[in-house]
């Protein structure tokens, strides 16, 4: 299990998910909190339709091999690139648009 607190306009995530998908679509994030991080056995991280801009600290979890980040205002991606087991081809999600201002 694991403990999701929402203080205003941040979520702190309080513990290392250990499920093979991850679903935080929707909660109205900003930011992933630095502590965030997915167990080895964790594979897909859905963060689709939040406020995301900067998509930062996945490099702790590198593991995942599916990433979707849907309908966010992503504006810098780092860590990404170090996702050295995140799949291609069809398996591979990750995928932005604006959102209207």
């Amino acid at each position: 299990k694991c403990h999701i607190e929402k203080q205003g306009k941040k979520i702190k995530v309080h513990h290392i998910f250990h499920r093979p998908v991850v679903d935080l679509s929707a909660r109205g994030m900003q930011k992933l909190d630095p502590n965030f991080t997915c167990s080895e056995d964790t594979h897909t991280l859905i963060l689709d339709r939040n406020n995301i801009m900067k998509l930062d600290h996945l490099e702790r979890s590198p593991g995942l091999q599916q990433l979707s980040v849907a309908s966010n205002r992503l504006v810098r991606m780092m860590g990404v690139s170090r996702l050295t087991e995140l799949r291609s081809q069809q398996c591979f999600i990750l995928s932005w648009q604006k959102k209207p201002r």
